[in-house]
């Protein structure tokens, strides 16, 4: 049987049904609104949100061979802990979060039918220009995402 990639204790607090953990920089605004949106709309909570800044973010980006310490974009890490985990990054994570959704927003994943290097262009330059078009907040912010029942889907 394969070993499944060590974690930190933090994704412990996943529960059955979780397909995947959303990384974010938790001292954007942008992204701090795109997951109050994505917690709006999961109802089948079938995603986990965690900080770029915190132990969760750092353990995976570190078991993938990627530097903790860049916080550049979006990641999103599915099937964590199974033999299927796989880290995917900037449109490729923010569409298969779409997907991971459900329901309509599924439809709109079908945008990764767009060549990977005009999605990547526009995501680009939004993510360039994320902190002067849509603020930056304090680090630690992040955890007055949500309403307290979707504060519980936040890994620290």
């Amino acid at each position: 049987m394969p070993t499944l990639p060590s974690h930190s204790p933090a994704e412990d607090a996943l529960e059955p049904g979780a397909d995947a953990i959303v990384l974010f920089d938790g001292e954007c605004g942008l992204c701090q609104g795109s997951v109050n949106w994505m917690l709006a709309r999961d109802r089948q909570r079938t995603l986990r949100y965690a900080p770029l800044q915190g132990e969760t973010a750092r353990a995976i980006l570190e078991r993938h061979g990627k530097d903790p310490t860049v916080l550049s974009g979006m990641w999103l890490c599915e099937y964590p802990h199974t033999p299927r985990e796989r880290l995917l990054h900037r449109s490729d994570a923010a569409l298969a979060s779409l997907r991971h959704l459900g329901g309509f927003w599924r439809v709109l994943s079908w945008a990764r039918f767009i060549p990977s290097a005009l999605r990547n262009w526009v995501y680009g330059i939004i993510a360039r220009n994320r902190y002067k078009w849509f603020g930056k907040k304090e680090a630690g912010s992040a955890c007055s995402l949500g309403t307290p029942e979707q504060r519980k889907m936040i890994l620290p």
